[in-house]
């Protein structure tokens, strides 16, 4: 483990004399994810998955080690673990799959803890779809969420419930384990946004329950990206939006297009980086 006073020297930047405060915008790169970016730019392997070349598998072995290290740091199963542009366009996608399953008279239960990207997706999902969609208040005394009103709202045509694992704005962390299993006890879902969590706390998806849980690389020490966890029998039945060519199961039925694989390889170098530092 890196002491307090030497882990200053593996943030290049951090050392041109700024103090940063601007932690809920992002936390600086690590080093070894800045190498890994580099080192993957200048490696030639800018291919693409499931060919039968070098190159091809070089990005099928980096697709394949990123899940699985971003599963131990999340404890998660690597089957479910997409790789994305960022959280708010990969919940987008996500809750546009959810609304082809949700009908009038479904309910899809947020809180108004929640930063945006955790709110409009699912608004406009319940907008397409004719679900309704309440918000859970919080105090505005200990700016806590009012876990006692948000059970109320989970009633038995609740589909979904979306709740921030910490909030981007006020910092405050709801206890999920009780609102994950009164969702769960009328058959919802539940999607985390763990963006600003990740950082602060210690994440173990099997133990905490949810379905799927949301998180931002470059609040860990990586780079601009999005990072899905998806419970993989979930992930495999929701009809989501691909094109004709694209993996019909798995991780990469949900990720559109071709990766950002030198981004990828940061993920997984800010990731072991974070298991180094437990």
């Amino acid at each position: 483990m890196t002491t307090p006073v030497d882990i200053r020297t593996r943030f290049p930047g951090a050392s041109n004399n700024w103090a940063r405060f601007d932690g809920p915008a992002g936390t600086q790169m690590v080093d070894a994810a800045i190498r890994a970016m580099s080192d993957f730019a200048a490696g030639g392997s800018n291919a693409n998955t499931g060919g039968y070349f070098s190159s091809a598998n070089d990005c099928d072995a980096l697709l394949d080690r990123t899940r699985q290290v971003v599963g131990t740091l999340f404890g998660a199963d690597p089957e479910g673990i997409c790789f994305g542009a960022n959280m708010t366009t990969m919940t987008m996608a996500f809750t546009r799959a959810v609304a082809r399953t949700l009908k009038p008279g479904d309910r899809v239960v947020g809180t108004k803890l929640d930063h945006d990207a955790n709110v409009s997706p699912w608004r406009i999902a319940c907008e397409l779809s004719g679900a309704e969609h309440v918000l859970a208040p919080f105090s505005t005394t200990t700016f806590m969420l009012d876990t006692e009103a948000m059970l109320k709202m989970i009633t038995p045509n609740t589909k979904w419930v979306a709740i921030t694992g910490a909030s981007n704005l006020l910092g405050t962390a709801p206890d999920l384990k009780p609102i994950i299993d009164a969702a769960h006890d009328v058959g919802a879902r539940v999607f985390v946004d763990a963006v600003h969590l990740a950082v602060h706390r210690p994440i173990d998806i099997a133990q905490l329950g949810c379905d799927v849980l949301a998180t931002s690389p470059y609040k860990w020490y990586g780079p601009h990206a999005g990072v899905l966890c998806v419970d993989p029998d979930l992930l495999n039945s929701l009809p989501i939006a691909k094109v004709r060519p694209a993996e019909n199961v798995g991780p990469r039925r949900f990720e559109t297009g071709t990766p950002n694989f030198e981004g990828i390889a940061a993920v997984e170098a800010a990731a072991r980086f974070l298991l180094e530092e437990d």
